[in-house]
C-alpha cells in the first residue's frame, strides 16, 4: 500500500490543502493520504491566538468527512503526542503501523529548503519517500533529484491569507461551521486585518470595554472585550469594498453614513460568517459610531469604550474617561451631545439614528440624570 503523510499546522485546513492532496494523490497513484496536524511545531511562530491541537484536529476530521472520501483520512498521532511534533517520529509511528507500506511524507517547497535541518534528516529520507510541491510561482529548478518534485501545480493560498483577506471562501464549508461555532480565529483576524495604531486602538478599546463592564456590573465581560476588539475590523477598507461587503450581506439596504459604514459592514459580517446571532452583541458594533435610542447596556459600554480609548489624547478625553468609570449613563450622554455639538458645528446633518438617541438623552441636564436623581435621593433620606 502507498501512503501518503501530509503534515502541517492547518491553521486552518483549506482547499488548497485538500487541492494538493487530491493532486499528489492522482499522480502518484497513491492508496491513502493521511493528514497529521501537529501539536507544536520546532519552528514555532509567534500567534496572537492559541488554536489547539484538538480544535485543529475536529477541523480537519469534520473536514474530511463531509468529502466523503474514504482515501483521505486524518491521524491524530501528534496531537496526542503533545510536545514539539517531530516528523521523524511521526514516519516512525506510520511504518510500525503499516510495516509493508511504502510511505511517502509530502512537504511544501518553502519546507523543502530546510529539511536538512530537520531532527533526524537522513532517518526520514531513508524511511519515506519525500514529495515536494510548488509553494511559490517561480519554480526552483535546482530541486534535488532525491525527491518527488510536483512541479506542474500551484496553489495560491494560505492561512494566514486567508485570515487577512477574508476569502472565506477557500475554506470547506465544513470546517466554516466549526470555526463559527467554537468562535474561532476572530483575535487572528483583526491582528492581521488592522495597520498598527488601529490595532492598538482596538485592543484599547477591547480593555475599556472589559474594565466598563465590570464596574457596571455587565454580566458578560469576555463579551464586552470581544466587541470592543472586533468594533473596528473592517476600519482600513475601501469605501468600494465596505459597499460591496455591505450589498452582499444586507437585504434591506438603507443609506449609511460612510464614517459609519465600517460597523455596519463588520455585524454583518459576523452575522453572516460566524452566524452570530446575539442582536445586542452585533448591535454593539454596528452602533458604535451612530448609537441608536435605544441602546442597550452593552452598546453603551462599547460606544464610551471608544471615546475614551487610551490611545485618545487631551484633557476632555481623560475627564471623560474619568468619568466613564463612575457614571457610565452620564458619559454616554456628554458624548453624544458633544457628538451633536461637533457636526452642527462643522455645518454636517447627524444621521437619523444619532438624533434620535440624542432626542431621549437632551432632556437629562449633565447635572440632572438618573445617577445624580438616585444620589440625591439618598441625601434626602438622610
Amino acid at each position: 500500500m502507498k501512503i501518503g503523510i501530509f503534515g502541517g499546522t492547518f491553521n486552518p485546513i483549506h482547499n488548497g490543502h485538500i487541492n494538493i492532496a487530491t493532486h499528489v494523490k492522482e499522480t502518484l497513484k497513491l492508496d491513502v493520504i493521511y493528514f497529521v496536524p501537529s501539536y507544536q511545531t520546532p519552528d514555532k511562530q509567534f500567534s496572537i491566538e492559541k488554536i489547539s491541537g484538538l480544535q485543529r484536529y475536529n477541523m480537519i476530521k469534520n473536514t474530511i468527512k463531509s468529502l466523503k472520501k474514504d482515501w483521505i483520512k486524518v491521524s491524530d498521532f501528534e496531537i496526542k503526542n503533545k510536545g514539539i511534533s517531530f516528523t521523524y517520529k511521526t514516519i516512525e509511528h506510520f511504518k510500525n503501523t503499516f510495516p509493508s507500506s511504502q510511505l511517502y511524507l509530502i512537504i511544501g517547497e518553502d519546507r523543502y529548503w530546510g529539511l536538512t535541518n530537520w531532527k533526524k534528516y537522513d532517518e526520514i529520507m531513508s524511511n519515506a519517500n519525500i514529495v515536494v510541491f510548488r509553494r511559490s510561482k517561480k519554480i526552483n529548478k535546482n530541486i534535488g533529484e532525491e525527491v518527488i518534485y510536483i512541479s506542474d501545480t500551484f496553489v495560491p493560498i494560505s492561512s494566514t491569507e486567508i485570515l487577512t483577506k477574508l476569502t472565506w471562501e477557500n475554506i470547506p464549508e465544513a470546517a466554516q461551521k466549526y470555526i463559527a461555532n467554537n468562535k474561532l480565529y476572530l483575535k487572528s483576524i483583526v491582528f492581521n486585518n488592522l495597520k498598527r495604531d488601529r490595532y492598538q486602538h482596538s485592543a484599547a478599546v477591547a480593555s475599556h470595554a472589559k474594565r466598563l463592564s465590570v464596574y457596571n456590573k455587565y454580566k458578560d465581560k469576555d463579551k464586552a472585550y470581544l466587541a470592543g476588539l472586533l468594533h473596528d475590523l473592517f476600519k482600513n477598507k475601501t469605501d468600494e469594498e465596505l459597499n460591496d461587503l455591505y450589498n452582499k450581506y444586507e437585504k434591506n439596504k438603507e443609506e449609511i453614513p460612510a464614517p459609519a459604514l465600517h460597523g455596519f459592514v463588520c455585524a454583518l459580517w459576523l452575522e453572516n460568517v460566524y452566524k452570530i446571532k446575539d442582536t445586542k452583541f452585533l448591535n454593539a458594533i454596528k452602533n458604535h459610531t451612530l448609537s441608536n435610542p435605544k441602546p442597550s447596556k452593552l452598546e453603551k459600554i462599547i460606544f464610551v469604550a471608544d471615546k475614551i480609548s487610551t490611545d485618545r489624547k487631551g484633557d476632555k478625553v481623560g475627564k471623560l474617561r474619568k468619568l466613564a468609570y463612575s457614571n457610565l449613563d452620564e458619559t454616554y450622554n456628554k458624548i453624544l451631545r458633544n457628538l451633536i455639538s461637533k457636526l452642527t458645528k462643522q455645518n454636517i446633518m447627524p444621521d437619523r439614528r444619532t438624533l434620535e438617541a440624542y432626542e431621549v438623552t437632551k432632556w437629562k441636564g449633565v447635572n440632572n440624570n438618573e445617577y445624580n436623581i438616585r444620589k440625591n435621593k439618598k441625601r434626602i433620606q438622610k
